[in-house]
């Protein structure tokens, strides 16, 4: 009997071969586009590389955000002029956010420091915590250890406050007679800080005239400049919109700063001013954002760095206009009362 050959399962192997390429083919696109997909999620177009910065930030409907602006200061500081003052040496580099509102010093967790400002309306700030500022010093103004000008007002803050008591009340720090009081705080003789990452949360005043600061000076160490100076936060000259960062040291004396501009006043709400402050680097924010950094060689091996041999005092203080300060601005106590409000100070490791 003549043998045969079976033909009729040619059609069905090769159908079933030509399934399985195509499932393997569709396989591989897939993996490939996914991939693709994932890697343009994790760094999409207008990110920054690592370690690099990214240009205007977009809201979620595809509207780019006012993005603040960050350039050289030439503005002096509470202590001594800029004339030393430029860019950051390195691009912001991203940080913590900060630590939500709603929570207290009991809640949180990693503090060295901590002040809430619960308490009484009129009472005064936690004396285990603050030093309050009297006399005459930078600013036209003369700080006091009254009620009107330093205390709690009963809703979680606290308040300082301008006050024009229309008579002679001192002569301040370049020789001038003022009629003006203010408050002012600090942290000497209650507790010192060396590295950490700072917050604190405040309303500043809206007042032309003001020149407000939160920054730290002098701890334990050596007389200022020698131990250094980091101001967090300075608004002054009219400029309602713009806050200056700085960093003084010294010997020989040098500083370095940078500004940053909003798309309106800062009084008109509550932002959180402060930074990291590490070994080798200062890094400063507002709102969680890094806004400018300085490191150990900003202005080369030969200029000295303090901020990590010697502990500093942080500052609160709110201060005036007056001829002898004019970098402060123009000056119209008709403004007066004006205050400024801070929600929370908090301290990290």
């Amino acid at each position: 009997m003549e043998k045969r050959t079976n033909t009729s399962k040619w059609p069905a192997l090769l159908t079933g071969a030509g399934v399985v390429l195509v499932v393997v083919a569709v396989a591989v696109f897939a993996t490939t586009w996914a991939t693709s997909g994932r890697d343009s999620q994790a760094l999409p177009p207008n990110s920054p590389a690592p370690g690099g910065t990214t240009g205007a930030s977009t809201s979620p409907d595809g509207t780019p955000d006012p993005s603040p602006t960050i350039g050289p200061t030439t503005s002096p500081s509470p202590t001594a002029p800029s004339d030393q003052a430029g860019p950051p040496t390195n691009p912001p580099t991203a940080i913590n956010p900060p630590s939500p509102p709603e929570q207290t010093c009991a809640t949180l967790t990693g503090l060295k420091f901590c002040d809430d400002f619960t308490g009484p309306a009129g009472s005064p700030p936690d004396s285990s915590k603050w030093r309050i500022l009297t006399g005459s010093s930078w600013g036209g103004q003369c700080f006091r250890n009254d009620r009107e000008n330093i205390s709690l007002n009963g809703q979680g803050q606290l308040q300082l406050t301008l006050v024009d008591k229309g008579t002679t009340q001192c002569t301040d720090g370049r020789g001038y007679e003022t009629t003006v009081t203010s408050g002012g705080m600090d942290t000497k003789g209650k507790v010192y800080f060396k590295y950490g990452r700072f917050e604190i949360r405040a309303k500043l005043s809206c007042a032309k005239s003001v020149w407000g600061a939160i920054w730290m000076a002098t701890g334990s160490g050596p007389e200022w400049p020698k131990s250094g100076e980091i101001d967090f936060y300075e608004l002054f000259n009219n400029k309602q919109e713009t806050i200056k960062h700085t960093i003084h040291a010294g010997d020989p004396y040098w500083n370095t700063g940078a500004t940053y501009t909003f798309p309106e006043p800062l009084c008109r709400d509550y932002h959180v001013y402060g930074g990291e402050w590490r070994e080798g680097y200062i890094q400063f924010t507002v709102d969680g954002k890094p806004t400018a950094r300085f490191t150990r060689d900003v202005h080369g091996a030969n200029r000295p760095w303090p901020f990590d041999t010697y502990d500093l005092r942080l500052l609160i203080d709110l201060q005036y206009g007056s001829p002898g300060w004019p970098a402060a601005g123009s000056w119209d106590k008709s403004e007066l009362p004006s205050s400024m409000l801070i929600d929370y100070v908090r301290v990290f490791e």
